[in-house]
Formats: structure tokens, C-alpha cells, sequence
């Protein structure tokens, strides 16, 4: 095969394996995944959803009403907002991992190579880490837990 067949058949990879830039809605039951290549947006359009980032690059995954689950093993950055609250979000892989969740009642499980945090949260917010980055929990209520092994 010649270089621009071997070109051909990346971009052909690229594009199947959804590289660049995709955003779509997810219903509530469904599991919504962001893999490939480049930035993915889900957002939730009722309570609980199922997501899960397995791609390269950055993942953003927005929960309005509450009650998902998220988990991110891709490489890149993860960021899980959960405005309802009551969310649950279990990291792996390498990359900064944020669930922000002004709605409470949200736990975090760490078990990547990059930081952890959660944001927003006021009450009920636990956060436990396993890997060598950052465990930051925002929250500084007495409901509010840091578990950094």
C-alpha cells in the first residue's frame, strides 16, 4: 500500500472512530458513551443516565435533573456536571477528572493517574482516591468526605 492509501485508510479510521468534535443528547436509561478522537459533549435530557468516556480527549458530560451515573477510563480530561445531584462518578485512566455538583449528594471514586475533584457541592459530597494526582473535594461541610489512599 502506498502513502496515500495508508493516509486514506487513517482518515477512514479517524471519522468511523469519531474524531474531532461530536455533542449529542442522551434519554434517560440509555447508555451514552463518548469514544474517539477529540472533544464529546453528552447531555442528559431527564434524570438518570448511564455515560461513560472511553476516547482520547476531552469528554464533558452535563446531568440537568440528577441521579446518573458517569465513568471515564479514556485518556484526557473528564468533566461531569450534575446540577440535580445524587450522581456517582468512577474514574480510571490517565487526565484531570472534575465532577461539579451544585445539586449535593454526589460521590467520586479516583483510581486514574491525573487530579481529582469535586466542585460545587455543599452537602454529602465523597470523594476517594487511589491514584499518585491531586484529591481535592471543594466542599467543606461536615457531610462532605476526602478518602485519599
Amino acid at each position: 500500500m502506498n502513502i496515500t492509501g495508508i493516509a486514506g485508510a487513517l482518515a477512514l479510521v479517524l471519522v468511523l472512530q469519531g474524531c474531532g468534535f461530536t455533542e449529542e443528547d442522551c434519554e434517560p436509561g440509555d447508555h451514552c458513551v463518548c469514544g474517539g478522537v477529540g472533544e464529546c459533549i453528552r447531555h442528559c435530557t431527564g434524570e438518570a443516565c448511564n455515560f461513560s468516556c472511553d476516547g482520547i480527549g476531552e469528554c464533558k458530560l452535563f446531568c440537568e435533573e440528577g441521579k446518573c451515573q458517569g465513568n471515564a477510563s479514556g485518556t484526557g480530561s473528564a468533566t461531569f456536571t450534575c446540577n440535580g445531584g445524587g450522581c456517582n462518578f468512577i474514574t480510571s485512566g490517565t487526565g484531570d477528572r472534575t465532577l461539579i455538583c451544585p445539586g449535593n449528594n454526589c460521590d467520586m471514586k479516583c483510581t486514574g493517574s491525573g487530579a481529582c475533584r469535586i466542585e460545587g457541592c455543599t452537602a454529602n459530597c465523597e470523594l476517594e482516591c487511589s491514584g499518585p494526582g491531586a484529591c481535592i473535594n471543594t466542599c467543606n461541610a461536615p457531610t462532605c468526605l476526602t478518602n485519599h489512599k
